[in-house]
């Protein structure tokens, strides 16, 4: 039996059709700048550092001293309880912009790094990319949250330590759901990928402005790129609100590594920071070395004798400065 249309019937079709996606739409696009931040805050189990923490203090301290450098009023930091190293801004409307670290960081980093990382996330917030790049992200929360909703057994509900990357990628969920997951994601992974690519590379500029210290820049992207920068099973798709992307010690050089990657090379990074010191790469690699040394020093100064033999740290680099230079390129 065929069924025949009318034209008037086709019209009327798609005007329907068209004004229920401009409803979808805009109700989305509304959710999204509502309550993206916060599903994101949520998703890390980002916390307001405490006070009687000494690193949390630091943090506290270092970035009231940074927006003031940078002419910002508040902004609210938050802690990620990770031992990865990574940070990221998020803004959300009509309340005060979040700079996020991660534990990891706080207890790696030297006053000088810390300060550049914040000066790094405040120079991304000072040019709106903050604001676009969290919109952005958050536009492809609605179908991970429907597909979390229509699973009896959550990934996110464990601690976020306890996750794994391959848990996000073989999770359940409605099929249809699964689909539309991933298509938003792979297109809202283009769209920030075109959107941070070059924004990455002007905030390392603006950081420095800021901070007055290429080095400690230099040392801290490089220093999170080789470490474990991984936070949990997060979405991907989030990348490019990172300093570094979480995948970083997985990116590949393919065509399509290539096309979806949200940050510039780490060397294209480095190489324009150490041009404004100046210095060469294998000295950057040296004077981290000489910096985690030292600490090592300090550390096992104020340890007993029994704690010295036990908890002796792996070295950052395990050949000379020239030939790691070499390697990681």
């Amino acid at each position: 039996m065929l069924i025949s249309f009318s034209s008037s019937a086709l019209v009327k079709l798609f005007l329907t059709s068209s004004a229920l996606a401009v409803i979808v739409a805009s109700f989305h696009f509304l959710e999204a700048r509502r309550f993206g931040a916060a599903y994101i805050r949520h998703r890390l189990e980002a916390q307001p550092p405490d006070p009687k923490d000494l690193y949390h203090k630091r943090l506290i301290n270092t970035l009231e001293e940074m927006s003031i450098a940078a002419g910002l009023p508040y902004v609210k930091p938050y802690v990620i309880p990770s031992s990865a190293i990574n940070s990221l801004a998020l803004v959300k409307t009509n309340k005060p912009p979040a700079i996020i670290v991660s534990e990891g960081l706080l207890a790696d980093f030297t006053r000088d790094e810390l300060q550049a990382v914040l000066a790094h996330e405040l120079a991304h917030l000072i040019n709106g990319d903050s604001f676009t790049l969290t919109l952005v992200c958050s536009l492809a929360n609605i179908f991970e949250r429907l597909r979390e909703m229509s699973e009896p057994e959550r990934t996110s509900q464990l601690p976020l330590s306890q996750r794994l990357p391959q848990q996000a990628e073989t999770r359940g969920g409605h099929p249809l759901l699964f689909l539309a997951f991933t298509l938003t994601s792979l297109i809202m992974a283009l769209l920030s990928t075109l959107i941070s690519r070059e924004k990455e590379l002007q905030a390392d500029a603006q950081a420095v402005a800021i901070c007055r210290s290429p080095r400690a820049l230099a040392r801290a992207i490089y220093k999170a790129h080789v470490k474990n920068s991984l936070i949990g099973d997060f979405n991907p798709t989030y990348s490019a609100l990172f300093i570094v992307p979480p995948y970083s010690g997985q990116e590949g050089e393919g065509f399509f590594a290539r096309l979806f990657r949200t940050h510039p090379p780490l060397i294209k990074r480095i190489h324009q920071l150490c041009a404004m010191v100046p210095m060469s790469i294998a000295d950057l690699l040296a004077e981290i070395q000489t910096i985690a040394d030292q600490r090592e020093k300090a550390r096992q100064e104020i340890h007993s004798p029994e704690e010295k033999d036990s908890s002796r740290d792996m070295p950052l680099l395990l050949s000379p400065p020239e030939e790691a230079a070499e390697k990681i390129w």
